[in-house]
């Protein structure tokens, strides 16, 4: 009676050290899992914070190129194609430059790309990528970030998501 009594309580206590340690694996499932989750919200942020930078510069470029000062300016060159941010600022001219950064309250288009916080597609920083700035028949104006994942899904993104953009659709995303 003893002997089953010993063999009853081992396989109890084997029961409920294997149970324990089941719950600590779906414990720490859980906790891996809720990392992951609140990665995705962060992630998610900033591409609404990105998406948001994107609008403001796009307004910038806009409210500018419409200034009927800057418009009657000689050395202003209304920006056309597509081009990075800098290079947007700089093709307009220095009065169009001047503008746009008082406009964004910046000194340079680095200020600006310095605040970047998403992922793209491949993994690296936004802010490495850069804002791009896509100008169409005079006024549609679209601005975006290259390889820049619309769907917060960093380097799991299929790079289908359509990209990180305010405007039309840029031909080069």
């Amino acid at each position: 009676m003893k002997k089953r009594l010993f063999v009853i309580l081992m396989a109890a206590l084997l029961v409920v050290s294997f149970i324990g340690c089941s719950n600590q694996k779906d414990s720490s499932d859980t906790a891996q899992s809720e990392e992951e989750s609140e990665e995705e919200s962060d992630e998610e942020s900033n591409v609404s914070s990105d998406l948001q930078l994107c609008d403001i510069v796009r307004t910038a470029i806009i409210t500018a190129m419409m200034d009927p000062e800057l418009i009657h300016d000689p050395s202003y060159t209304p920006p056309t194609g597509v081009n990075d941010l800098a290079a947007v600022l700089t093709n307009g001219g220095s009065a169009f430059e001047n503008s746009v950064l008082m406009i964004l309250g910046v000194n340079s288009a680095q200020d600006i790309i310095d605040q970047l916080k998403s992922t793209c597609h491949d993994g690296s920083k936004a802010s490495s990528a850069g804002i791009m700035v896509e100008i169409q028949n005079g006024n549609d104006v679209t601005v975006y970030v290259p390889g820049g994942c619309g769907r917060a899904e960093k380097d799991s993104c299929d790079q289908d998501c359509g990209g990180l953009y305010v405007g039309s659709q840029p031909t080069n995303p």
